[in-house]
């Protein structure tokens, strides 16, 4: 099963990895640019000293350690080796002689580390160059090493990389916060839309539906989603208009069909079979009759769902229902408890009556030994909840037990899959709830109804 995502989370993740793969790779590229350029720096550097030193050979200078201070470049180091191997002069001081390499081979790049400084180097190879020290005869170089200290460059680009990475962390950080408010507020058409389509959806009443903002999408979004509706209120409409001209047209057909069983039934009292036959068309007439009664009181609830409203005592009712289901039922073991505090609800006596006695006859139906009715203060409403020890509800019907015409024993002909339905509409109309709980046995339907206006309130508990 796909996994939910929020789509503002989505997007703003997407977009600030994107972004910080960008900051991250123009890190990369400007501290890849500092390196080259320093290399560069140094190369060009040390090939100037290298330059120095071939003219001066070319030129058979003799030089002395004061000149070889022009040589050197700048935190760099020369040496001269002399043609019997050893070094005469170095330069700065602080170099160790014997750790540099003056063996290397004229023409070869080096790279070489003393300490904790990192140096790159050229030898050069001299015929005509002498030195003459202070404290020594003129003599022939053979070879001469320009050293370069490149530590400070290699210092600049960790330096660099680790702000380059910083900036890069804190601009992503930063790109997140402003991104978030920027994709949340692009998205606040949408969630208007999806608000007002889901209030339409929860209270089956008509409302005006946002414009969907400034974007083009998000306007073809909302003028889409309120054609849906309009059509799905159209069509709810024709079906609520339908239903009710049939209820109305069947009741005399139907009664016509009670009215002539009834003479028949008397007519044939000496004839079982007749008798069978015309009692089992009285009771279809009475199971299509009471299908009749229920379709016109959904379709009334449906089309004037803020008529006959009175004052009503829930736990009266209740214990009403209750004890006119113990007279039809009197094998079933029924309780009503009714709390302390539960208010006054105001409403449609008759729909509510048959929302309670549906509730309860469904648990019968469906083979409850025993029923719990409670009435509780819930919420600051009343609470109507009906507990059986049958076989329950699956859990993946619960949401379609309230639908019109679903039952969860097709083909049984007591049960219209309209009983429930009539429970979620009059808890709709009354502005209320109809749910079915979790349990641990059998099935629990809780009917949820507001206070009237100034009701008593509950105690608190």
């Amino acid at each position: 099963m796909t996994r939910r995502r929020s789509l503002e989370s989505t997007l703003v993740g997407r977009v600030v990895a994107v972004l910080a793969i960008g900051l991250v790779a123009v890190a990369g590229l400007v501290v890849g640019a500092l390196s080259l350029h320093l290399r560069a720096a140094a190369e060009e550097t040390l090939a100037a000293a290298v330059a120095t030193v071939e003219r001066a050979d070319a030129a058979g200078t003799t030089l002395s350690e004061a000149r070889v201070s022009r040589v050197l470049p700048t935190g760099g180091a020369v040496a001269f080796v002399t043609a019997d191997g050893s070094v005469r002069a170095i330069a700065p001081e602080a170099l160790d002689v014997r750790a540099l390499p003056v063996e290397a081979e004229p023409g070869e790049g080096l790279r070489f580390t003393l300490g904790d400084r990192v140096y790159v180097a050229e030898t050069i190879a001299t015929e005509g160059l002498t030195l003459r020290t202070e404290d020594g005869p003129e003599e022939p170089v053979a070879r001469v090493l320009v050293a370069l200290d490149v530590t400070s460059d290699r210092a600049t680009v960790r330096r660099v990389s680790f702000i380059a990475v910083a900036v890069a962390l804190l601009g992503a950080a930063a790109l997140a916060v402003v991104g978030r408010a920027v994709v949340r507020r692009s998205l606040a058409p949408v969630e208007e839309v999806a608000a007002a389509a889901a209030r339409i959806a929860r209270t089956g009443e008509a409302e005006p539906m946002p414009d969907g903002g400034p974007y083009d999408e998000t306007m073809a979004l909302a003028a889409s989603v309120d054609d849906a509706l309009r059509r799905r209120t159209e069509a709810e409409r024709a079906v609520r208009d339908f239903v009710a001209d049939a209820s109305h047209e069947l009741r005399t057909p139907v009664a016509k069909i009670q009215g002539w069983a009834e003479v028949a039934l008397s007519a044939a009292p000496d004839n079982p079979r007749g008798r069978h036959a015309t009692e089992r068309v009285i009771g279809a007439a009475e199971e299509l009759a009471a299908i009749v009664d229920e379709l016109g009181l959904l379709a009334r609830l449906d089309a004037a769902p803020r008529t006959s409203r009175e004052r009503i005592d829930v736990g009266a009712l209740a214990r009403e229902v209750v004890a006119d289901a113990g007279v039809v039922a009197p094998a079933a073991a029924l309780t009503c408890h009714v709390g302390d505090g539960v208010p006054a609800v105001v409403g449609d006596r008759a729909a509510l009556t048959r929302a309670v006695r549906n509730l309860v006859g469904n648990a019968l139906q469906h083979g409850g030994e025993r029923i719990d009715v409670r009435v509780e203060a819930v919420d600051g409403g009343a609470a109507v909840t009906v507990a059986d020890d049958g076989p329950g509800i699956p859990r993946e019907l619960r949401t379609r037990v309230f639908d019109r015409f679903f039952s969860t024993a097709p083909g049984n002909p007591r049960h219209s899959g309209l009983g429930l339905a009539i429970v979620g509409a009059a808890a709709r109309t009354h502005g209320g709830r109809a749910e079915v709980l979790d349990s641990d046995r059998g099935a629990t339907v809780l009917l949820w109804l507001p206070a009237a206006i100034g009701a008593p309130t509950p105690p608190a508990s």
